[in-house]
């Protein structure tokens, strides 16, 4: 597994970046080859504040739906 340094880790498997005020959240590689083919993204509005622990997106897949849970505190998406 690949644990790139340039990203900070939340306690399942997602990751996020912030650079110039953006965020950026994505899935590991682990955490995309347990979900498999992703056919659908929810996503949360431009702007809205999502709170550390809560789903902030929901990925569905060919196997599953799985909620993307924010990796950090209170980020503005």
């Amino acid at each position: 597994m690949n644990i790139r340094q340039d990203r900070r880790y939340g306690e399942t498997h997602e990751w996020y970046t912030v650079e110039d005020g953006l965020v950026t959240v994505g899935v590991t590689e682990q955490g995309q080859e347990m979900l498999g083919d992703v056919v659908f993204a929810d996503l949360p509005d431009v702007g809205q504040v999502v709170s550390q622990g809560a789903p902030c997106a929901t990925l569905e897949s060919v196997k599953a739906a799985s909620d993307v849970l924010c990796p950090a505190c209170a980020l503005p998406i």
